[in-house]
């Protein structure tokens, strides 16, 4: 089931993106601070780590026109 979550951490200024729940997963590191996470199953993305977004003038989510709609 796709849930979409976001969460910002002030202080560590992290954005957190949820697309899904998931209990194995795998991260793949992006240019940028990207981070990329995926069903460790299905390599299905479930979710993205943006960090440094309050210095960023936009995001560019790596493999984004694979996520479901």
């Amino acid at each position: 089931m796709w849930v979409m979550e976001v969460s910002y951490d002030e202080e560590a200024d992290v954005l957190y993106i949820k697309l899904r729940s998931c209990e194995n997963v795998e991260t793949e590191h992006k240019d940028d601070d990207v981070l990329i996470r995926r069903d460790a199953e299905t390599g299905e993305i479930v979710g993205y780590t943006v960090i440094g977004f309050e210095e960023r003038e936009k995001i560019n989510l790596p493999d984004a026109a694979k996520v479901p709609a």
